[in-house]
């Protein structure tokens, strides 16, 4: 029989010793954030239909990779180290990343991951609640999940129609 799956390609880039979070942006590149080997902020871009990853200089201080996602203008990276947690807007030029926006979420101390939805961003305190925020405003959260406690956020899909049984 034929074998239908394959090993997966494996990655590196001589600039980071190990990957937090990733995101894709509009065209199909993806960014990966983590740290070099002295645990400094490190980014890494594999273009669209690359072959290899490509370190990306930051013009701005991360003191501990946070979760990323592409905004609809722009890639975006948390700084899970610093509280508040900030969440930078960044615009790629080759291999360089300019801040262009900052989100500061107020009344959290390590927001890691997190989800952009348009005019809003939805992210988990680690273990405390769970908390909404204007985007890119920032600011006081709008909403909190006070019994939901968290890590990681996930966007799935509601069904349309009535609920299935």
């Amino acid at each position: 029989t034929r074998n239908r799956w394959r090993d997966a390609n494996l990655y590196s880039v001589a600039t980071m010793s190990a990957g937090y979070f990733c995101a894709y942006d509009s065209q199909g590149n993806l960014f990966v954030d983590g740290v070099d080997g002295s645990g400094s902020f490190a980014l890494a871009e594999l273009p669209h239909k690359g072959a290899a990853l490509q370190s990306v200089t930051v013009n701005q201080t991360i003191k501990k990779p946070g979760g990323m996602a592409w905004d609809g203008k722009y890639i975006t990276v948390g700084d899970a180290g610093v509280s508040p947690s900030v969440v930078y807007q960044l615009s790629v030029s080759g291999s360089t990343a300019n801040p262009v926006g900052t989100t500061t979420l107020k009344g959290t101390t390590s927001v890691r991951q997190f989800w952009i939805d348009g005019v809003r961003l939805i992210g988990p305190d680690y273990d405390a609640p769970v908390g909404f925020w204007k985007y890119p405003a920032g600011g006081s959260p709008t909403k909190t999940l006070s019994k939901v406690h968290g890590y990681g956020a996930a966007v799935s899909a509601q069904p349309s129609g009535p609920p299935r049984r």
